[in-house]
Order: C-alpha cells, then sequence, then structure tokens
C-alpha cells in the first residue's frame, strides 16, 4: 500500500451505507474482491474488501460504523477509481462526498459524474482556503 485516503460525509446528518451494503456493492463492482466483516466493538472498522487486480497494484477500501467515513489505502489510480465508485453509488447530489487525504490538508468535492482524473484535479489546500471558514454549515 503506498497512499492513504478517505471519502468522508461532512455532515453528521448524511450517511452512505452500512457495511453489509458496502460489502454487496463492492462484490458487484469487483466480483473478485476479498470481502471482511469486524466487530465494531472489538476493531475501529466495521468491513473491509481488499482488491487485488491482475493489472495494478493491491488496493483495500475500509468502511466505519456510523457509514460517514471510508478509508481507501493502494495506488493513485485505484484510489481515484475507488472514489468514483464511491459517487457512483451515491448519485443523490444532496449528499455531500469530499475525497481528503489523513492529514485533511485539503479536500476534492466528490461531485455526481466525477471522473477520476477530476478527483486529483479539483483538489483544494487546506492551508490556502480554509474549510472552517468557507463551509462553517458542514462543521457545526
Amino acid at each position: 500500500m503506498s497512499v492513504g485516503f478517505c471519502v468522508i460525509t461532512v455532515t453528521s446528518d448524511q450517511h452512505m451505507f452500512d457495511a453489509e451494503t458496502f460489502l454487496q456493492w463492492a462484490q458487484e463492482r469487483w466480483p473478485r474482491c476479498r470481502v471482511m466483516r469486524h466487530d465494531p466493538g472489538r476493531y475501529i472498522s466495521d468491513a473491509e474488501f481488499e482488491v487485488n487486480p491482475a493489472d495494478g497494484p493491491l488496493f483495500l477500501v475500509i468502511h466505519f460504523p456510523g457509514g460517514g467515513l471510508v478509508s481507501i489505502d493502494g495506488g493513485s489510480e485505484q484510489i481515484a477509481e475507488a472514489a468514483v465508485w464511491l459517487r457512483e453509488v451515491h448519485p443523490d447530489p444532496d449528499l455531500v462526498l469530499w475525497f481528503t487525504d489523513g492529514d485533511f490538508s485539503g479536500h476534492t468535492v466528490l461531485f455526481p459524474g466525477i471522473s477520476a482524473e477530476e478527483v486529483y484535479s479539483g483538489w483544494v489546500k487546506h492551508s490556502e482556503h480554509d474549510p472552517f471558514a468557507e463551509y462553517p454549515d458542514y462543521f457545526k
């Protein structure tokens, strides 16, 4: 694994999906993925899947309880592909999804129809754009 990013909902009243739906949709998209369920009482996450494509590096997508956070670890192409997939399975434009890094140093708004290239080209640095000032409704 080389790089880790997250897809988050930015308001506490929104969520993406529960662990079972996450795994079901992952198996539809990547039929040969390896799925794992976790006891959230013992682990910080409740589900994850691993994809080991023949033509690229292995990547891992982890679901956290509450459905507001999914982390993605792998190569940059696989990370962007997984971020696009997360947006595709949630086409509702009212669901606000951000792609961010573990340090929360920046973000890309994942809008419906976003491409893998736009996941990175839309990156906004938080050192230049304070998300707490620019999006106060998201961080109440």
